[in-house]
Formats: structure tokens, C-alpha cells, sequence
């Protein structure tokens, strides 16, 4: 992770969420309580595939107004 954070930066990870869990996930109000629902996903339940390598234009900034 040191390649992608740096260092003092908050540092995130991907959580998998099953779909029936994905109202528990979202609705949760406090750390713990998202912890609390936190698993280890199934690696038989993944799967990776190839992807093209991905263009770099730069999106169009978002007008606030």
C-alpha cells in the first residue's frame, strides 16, 4: 500500500458487500457497527478477468452553481 498512500494520508481498502447486505452496509451509523458486519470473502466467489488498459483523457470538471 506504501505505492499508493501517502504517508500520514487516511488509507482505504475495497470491501466486498454481498448484495443482501448492501442495505445493512450502507445504513450503518457508526464505525464499529460497520466493522461488525466486515467477512472475508469467499475467494471462490471471485473472479478476475483482463480489461483493456484504461485512456487517459481527463473528465470535464464539475460546474457548480
Amino acid at each position: 500500500m506504501r505505492r499508493f498512500h501517502k504517508p500520514r494520508d487516511e488509507q482505504r481498502s475495497i470491501v466486498i458487500v454481498r448484495s443482501k447486505g448492501y442495505g445493512d452496509w450502507l445504513d450503518c451509523r457508526s464505525a464499529e457497527e460497520a466493522r461488525s458486519s466486515l467477512q472475508v470473502f469467499p475467494s471462490e466467489l471471485m473472479a478476475a478477468v483482463a480489461s483493456a488498459k484504461p485512456s487517459c483523457i481527463k473528465p470535464d470538471p464539475i460546474a457548480t452553481s
